[in-house]
């Protein structure tokens, strides 16, 4: 069992071992090529799968002899089209298991019964496991090599390849920080809407992302990384269209083509929507301080960071540049106040969540006048 085993390899085919012997001897590598590989050890498969080929065939082999009699051909045979069928299931590559068959036995006479074995055995590989040995450890870190590349860029992309990174990541529990205390910066204007959040993950596909941005996502949608740890960024409809543009044209371009990414992975188990975080959106007033600046001079809460703009019906990104006039909204994203704080936003004492229901209107609606009583 230690080692390739070609000495024993070679005695089995040379009808050396009885028949109870080389059904041992195949069934012992199965259990330790398993374990040794299950294990993390260091292991082959090439010689391995010839071993138990050869020793299975070779058995096979023996009992048709026994009863069928002369006509069944000599067992060596067998054994011979046992190994190349064997390593064809492992390594899914049936042209290398026939071209090693021949080379290595010189008899291109065995060429169509190798080729049959080995037909029938990858097809039954196939069949019973999608990856092999070879690939089983990349599918587990997410590389799927035969994986036909898809057409359809929503499919292709991710949240995270679309959205707009924080810089740095939030914290997706941040610390209790409610509203804003005295000596803090103010709000500019008052808060119109509040709600809470739901939540996209980095690794969803942008088929999903477009569908809770449709239901959820009037002002985009916090992105969520794959252990739940942090916000990694916001992801709107502008976005989308962005990343779906710049993928179809590196499309176009094989030389720029950017690498894809693998299946998506399982999402952690973190509530939705996000209960640590609420969405306020601001409207500046006539009047205001605000009013007239750029949106990077304005001092916001600890904790508050702008995510969109909604500029003239126009949603935007938070670009600094801005200059704010009144009437626009500027969407926040805060941390929850705990505990019976929570139903309050900075600046509406007596407002509460529920008065706000979830907003379930199709991305880059403007709002409507109800939004603003």
């Amino acid at each position: 069992m230690y080692g390739v085993g070609y000495p024993v390899l070679y005695k089995a085919v040379g009808g050396s071992y009885a028949l109870w012997f080389l059904i041992i001897l195949a069934a012992g590598k199965i259990i330790a090529c398993s374990l040794t590989i299950g294990i993390g050890g260091s292991g082959g498969v090439f010689a391995p799968s010839l071993f138990i080929g050869a020793t299975s065939g070779m058995a096979f082999g023996e009992i048709a002899r026994h009863l069928i009699g002369p006509a069944a051909g000599q067992p060596a045979l067998y054994a011979v089209v046992a190994m190349g069928a064997v390593f064809a299931a492992a390594a899914r590559a049936p042209l290398t298991a026939v071209a090693s068959v021949v080379e290595m036995t010189g008899d291109f006479t065995l060429t169509l019964p190798v080729m049959l074995a080995v037909a029938i055995a990858t097809a039954t590989s196939r069949g019973l496991s999608y990856g092999t040995i070879y690939t089983t450890k990349l599918l587990r870190r997410g590389t799927d090599i035969d994986r036909v590349p898809s057409a359809d860029p929503f499919e292709d992309l991710t949240a995270a390849d679309a959205m707009r990174p924080f810089r740095p990541a939030l914290p997706a529990a941040p610390g209790p920080s409610g509203q804003p205390a005295a000596g803090q910066p103010a709000l500019p204007g008052p808060v119109t809407r509040q709600r809470f959040p739901q939540v996209l993950f980095a690794s969803e596909s942008l088929t999903r992302a477009v569908r809770q941005l449709e239901l959820y996502g009037r002002d985009g949608l916090p992105v969520l990384s794959d252990d739940g740890q942090h916000l990694q960024g916001w992801l709107t409809s502008h976005n989308v269209l962005q990343a779906v543009a710049r993928h179809i044209h590196a499309k176009a371009q094989p030389a720029a083509e950017p690498d894809l990414p693998g299946p998506p992975r399982s999402p952690g188990q973190v509530p939705t929507p996000l209960d640590s975080y609420q969405l306020l959106e601001v409207t500046i007033p006539a009047g205001s301080a605000a009013a007239g600046q750029k949106l990077g001079d304005i001092t916001w809460p600890p904790g508050y960071v702008a995510v969109t703009v909604l500029d003239a019906r126009t949603l935007r990104d938070p670009d600094p540049g801005i200059t704010l006039a009144p009437g626009d909204h500027v969407s926040l994203l805060a941390p929850a106040p705990p505990g019976p704080e929570r139903s309050r936003p900075p600046g509406e004492p007596g407002s509460q969540p529920g008065d706000h229901p979830a907003d379930a209107r199709p991305a880059g609606q403007a709002p409507g006048p109800e939004d603003s009583d």
